[in-house]
């Protein structure tokens, strides 16, 4: 049992007693950092600018056909009112059912036509996107960034570690222009 006592004092009085060894902080990585100001990069790249002009002229031509149609629509429902004290009501409820199909198909047509919009919108812009990914990967690289962050994400940063101009003089360069695919040929499945 003294022994035993011996032996705790002992180790105890060592703990308290031995010089503190140094203890090595786990190294941590040099960070280097980059801002990206992803909005302002898509917003003035050329192509996505072209993109804009593209989709635009078939907006354009789509609105007048659609504006067109709407007033053929409305020429005939106002035929329709003109005709109904003449037609019986058989014959009245077979002309309104022809208009609303009319309408039905023309509001089909707009939908079709704005999600064919969407989708040609959507494939140029991850052609962008995936150019401008390449673009930050090799700057990291070549500068030795470790972290890039949004700009929209940052509360502050110096500007010394803004990045955007480059990427942007990069984007143009690499991608000046994305030709959309045509809206009005299906998609494929």
């Amino acid at each position: 049992m003294i022994v035993r006592r011996f032996f705790v004092v002992a180790v105890v009085l060592a703990g308290l007693v031995a010089p503190a060894l140094p203890v090595r902080a786990q190294e941590m990585p040099t960070v280097r950092l980059g801002i990206l100001d992803v909005g302002r990069a898509l917003q003035n790249a050329s192509a996505v600018k072209g993109i804009r002009s593209q989709l635009s002229t078939y907006m354009d031509s789509y609105r007048a056909d659609t504006q067109k149609e709407e007033q053929s629509l409305r020429s005939g429902q106002e035929e329709l009112v003109r005709k109904r004290a003449v037609l019986s009501a058989d014959a009245f409820a077979a002309e309104r059912q022809k208009l609303e199909q009319r309408l039905a198909a023309a509001q089909a047509k707009v939908q079709d036509r704005r999600q064919s919009l969407e989708r040609v919108h959507a494939e140029a812009m991850q052609k962008v996107q995936d150019v401008l990914a390449n673009i930050v990967n090799t700057l990291a690289s070549e500068r030795g960034l470790t972290l890039i962050l949004r700009k929209d994400q940052t509360v502050y940063s110096a500007a010394s570690y803004e990045i955007t101009d480059e990427v942007l003089k990069r984007l143009d360069k690499q991608l000046p222009s994305v030709k959309i695919g045509n809206p009005n040929t299906p998609a494929k499945k």
